[in-house]
C-alpha cells in the first residue's frame, strides 16, 4: 500500500478492523476501541472566532474534505468503540512540519513564517498528543 493516498488508506483499515472484529472476536467481548486521528482543518479557516470540538465544520480544503464522512463511520461503527481525535499542527523533534521552516532558517539564513502576520497557529507538542492518545485508549 506504499501508494495508496491516505483516503483509500484511512477507509481500507477501519472496513479490515470491522470485518476482522466481525470475524474473530467474541460477541461477549467489549468493543474494540479504534481511534481514528483527522484534524482540525475539517473545521476550515476561521481567524475570527474560537473553535472547538462542538463547533460546525467549517469550509475546508478539497484535500481534507472525505475526513468529515470517515469520522462519522468511526463513530457510528456498531462493531467498534470509534473514538475520532482532531490534533491541531503538531510540533517537537524532527518530525514537525514546522521543522521545514527551521532548517531552510538554518540553512539559508532566513526565517520565513506561513500565515497573516500577527496571526497565531494552533499547535501541539507531540509528548502532549502522545499522552492524549495513551489518556483516550485507557479511558475507553
Amino acid at each position: 500500500m506504499g501508494g495508496t493516498d491516505i483516503r483509500t488508506l484511512s477507509d481500507t483499515l477501519l472496513s479490515a478492523t470491522a470485518d476482522a472484529v466481525k470475524t474473530y472476536r467474541s460477541p461477549t467481548a467489549s468493543k474494540l476501541v479504534y481511534i481514528y486521528t483527522s484534524g482540525t482543518w475539517v473545521h476550515g479557516e476561521n481567524r475570527d472566532e474560537a473553535v472547538s470540538d462542538g463547533s460546525a465544520l467549517g469550509a475546508m480544503a478539497e484535500l481534507i474534505s472525505w475526513r468529515p464522512a470517515l469520522e462519522q463511520r468511526v463513530i457510528s461503527n456498531p462493531d467498534l468503540n470509534g473514538i475520532v481525535i482532531r490534533p491541531s499542527l503538531l510540533y517537537g523533534r524532527s518530525g514537525s512540519i514546522l521543522s521545514l521552516f527551521f532548517r531552510k532558517a538554518h540553512t539559508e539564513g532566513k526565517v520565513e513564517w506561513p500565515g497573516t502576520p500577527g496571526g497565531r497557529l494552533a499547535l501541539i507538542h507531540c509528548d502532549d498528543l502522545a499522552e492524549l492518545y495513551v489518556l483516550a485508549a485507557e479511558k475507553a
